[in-house]
C-alpha cells in the first residue's frame, strides 16, 4: 500500500466516522432531537417569580435558583 492510497483510506475513514453534523440522534437522518418540555415545577416557579417580582425570570435558571430568588424577594 502506497502513501497516497493510505491517505485516501484515512480520509474516507474520517468522513465515515464524522457523519452528518445535523444527525443528532445518530440514526442516519438529519434532525431527530426533540425539545424537552419544562417540568411543571419549573413552570410554576417561573409563574410565581413573575407574579412576585413583576418580570420574567431568566430562562437558564433551574428550580433551585428560582426558589432562592423568590425567597430572596420575599425577605426583602
Amino acid at each position: 500500500m502506497g502513501l497516497a492510497s493510505f491517505n485516501r483510506m484515512r480520509r474516507e475513514m474520517a468522513e465515515k466516522a464524522k457523519g452528518d453534523p445535523l444527525d443528532h440522534d445518530h440514526d442516519g437522518k438529519k434532525g431527530g432531537s426533540t425539545k424537552q418540555e419544562p417540568s411543571t415545577e419549573l413552570s410554576e416557579l417561573r409563574a410565581a417569580y413573575q407574579a412576585k417580582l413583576g418580570k420574567k425570570p431568566f430562562g437558564g435558571w433551574d428550580a433551585e435558583t428560582l426558589k432562592a430568588k423568590i425567597a430572596e424577594a420575599a425577605g426583602a
